[in-house]
């Protein structure tokens, strides 16, 4: 809400919020290794979104601007390992502007604090692999396909960060 105050009169006006279903996902030669959608509200046309810290530093940090409007996609070939990594954004309704920041390692909600409720849901996916009904991408750190001491000690280094 936005107050103006005129001289002696006051007018409230009601700022209305946009609801948008957001979706990032990652996928490497046409697999989906990465994905989270995100429910928010915003006044106006921009959002920001944590995103983990190994994809903000692959695709983010290359391009200048770092405000991209939804749907968009973005594409590294790596021609000398036969690979195409591609980022895809989109939204519902479509139009947003999307400002990515890196979350800690360990932030497993993505809420840009490591806290206990990051350790819980570490704990929920701890000693899973990829394809485990358990496994949880996001405690993932290393990106290796398994949550295992070396997610924890990436986890224990970033501890109470944000908070």
């Amino acid at each position: 809400m936005v107050i103006l105050i005129l001289g002696v009169t006051t007018f409230f006006i009601q700022v209305k919020a946009t609801s948008y279903m957001v979706t990032v996902s990652l996928e490497q030669n046409e697999e989906t290794i990465w994905e989270k959608t995100y429910w928010i509200e915003v006044e106006g046309k921009t959002a920001t979104i944590m995103i983990q810290q190994w994809i903000y530093d692959k695709f983010i940090d290359l391009i200048s601007n770092r405000t991209l409007i939804t749907p968009f996609t973005l594409l590294i070939v790596n021609a000398s390992a036969k690979t195409c990594t591609s980022l895809y954004v989109t939204s519902y309704p479509s139009g947003l502007q999307v400002i990515f920041k890196p979350a800690y390692a360990g932030d497993v909600n993505l809420d840009g604090k490591v806290d206990y409720y990051d350790l819980y849901l570490f704990g929920l996916a701890w000693n899973s692999e990829k394809g485990d009904p358990n496994y949880n991408p996001n405690a993932d750190f290393n990106f290796d396909g398994k949550i295992s001491y070396r997610d924890l000690s990436m986890f224990a280094r970033n501890w109470l960060k944000g908070t």
